[in-house]
């Protein structure tokens, strides 16, 4: 061999890495996630197990795993200035016999947050007080 060869038998460029789900573009993470979401048609408790495996362990993956994980879910939505009138929604429907309604309602408490001695809610109390 002259001084201007490779040793290497293969004189060809560099073969290429093995692909990674990182290196991967994300159109096709996108089919990898969509494969691992459930059956619309049969969900059922536990079905996106593996979305959220995915979820955890594939920080790649996370861009469209939420797309699909909250897929399907009712979540409610209250419109900004509504929430005063949701006690009074709630009035209504206790009122009327045999609803089955408010057992599906949830009621989250928000965070409070103080800065100094000012309290944006009117009450006292320390940054991140439970209401």
């Amino acid at each position: 061999m002259s001084a201007g060869q490779d040793s290497h038998p293969y004189s060809g460029p560099d073969p290429k890495p093995e692909p990674t789900l990182n290196t991967l573009p994300s159109e096709l993470r996108r089919l990898i996630v969509s494969h691992l979401a459930p059956d619309p048609d049969h969900l059922h408790p536990g079905c996106k197990r593996h979305l959220q495996s995915a979820n955890l362990a594939h920080s790649c993956l996370r861009e469209w795993v939420r797309e699909y994980l909250f897929q399907d879910m009712a979540l409610n939505h209250v419109l900004v200035g509504m929430s005063s009138h949701l006690e009074c929604f709630l009035a209504c429907i206790s009122q009327i016999p045999n609803m089955q309604v408010t057992r599906l309602l949830l009621t989250i408490q928000g965070i409070a947050g103080t800065h100094g001695n000012c309290d944006w809610h009117g009450d006292t109390g320390s940054a991140g007080t439970a209401r």
